[in-house]
């Protein structure tokens, strides 16, 4: 049985997710393939992630890309077109919800904490340039980064979980009012106002229904 999709139009929110998980996975690429590029920001871990030797920087940091490309090229994917399914399209909003909530979590949590330890490193007699450093990578790139990618994800699910919510109505505009069944009806009568509605809200309910 074929899945039947319903196209999309791509929201600034989930433009924002697929920027920010984009940057995300493209420097992990790059890292994986032995770039040096900003990897001074990311501290400690990046000497331990080269303590593995070659071999395993490329294997770790590529699971690690091929991960995050994973979560973008999905995003992207429902620009494309989401399952016209209830079931399936709910699936994929919670999907959403989990992840963007994941990592809009993670992402905050950790600029509080690189946050905490730059005021602490700044209040220092003689700060650290090279933790400087890390902190303002992890507070203003890395972890700023995620929880964009983390909010984008979230509130494009749920626009779009307002957005289907559109869909069911009217869906049950078209089962039960006769400007969309087949054979002769009524024409409008001008002196009631409810009937002109009936014909006319099913356009801007059609229009609204391709908002995410």
């Amino acid at each position: 049985m074929a899945l039947s999709l319903g196209r999309t139009r791509c929201s600034s929110w989930l433009w924002l997710a697929v920027v920010c998980g984009g940057i995300h996975t493209g420097f992990s690429a790059a890292w994986a393939l032995g770039s040096d590029a900003l990897l001074g920001t990311v501290g400690s871990i990046a000497d331990k992630v080269a303590s593995f030797g070659v071999g395993g920087r490329m294997g770790l940091l590529g699971a690690i890309a091929g991960a995050k490309l994973t979560v973008v090229v999905l995003l992207v994917a429902e620009t494309w077109g989401v399952p016209r399914s209830p079931r399936l399209r709910a699936l994929i909003r919670l999907a959403d919800l989990v992840l963007g909530g994941g990592l809009l979590l993670y992402g905050a949590v950790s600029m509080t904490g690189s946050g905490v330890g730059l005021w602490m490193e700044l209040n220092q007699p003689d700060p650290d340039p090279a933790a400087l450093v890390v902190l303002w990578g992890h507070l203003a790139i890395w972890d700023l980064l995620f929880a964009l990618w983390g909010l984008g994800t979230v509130m494009h699910a749920m626009r779009c979980q307002r957005t289907d919510g559109g869909r069911r109505d009217i869906s049950v505009y078209d089962r039960t009012n006769s400007p969309l069944q087949e054979g002769p009806h009524e024409p409008p009568d001008d002196n009631n106002p409810a009937s002109s509605i009936s014909l006319t809200s099913a356009p801007t309910m059609e229009r609204n229904q391709d908002e995410c």
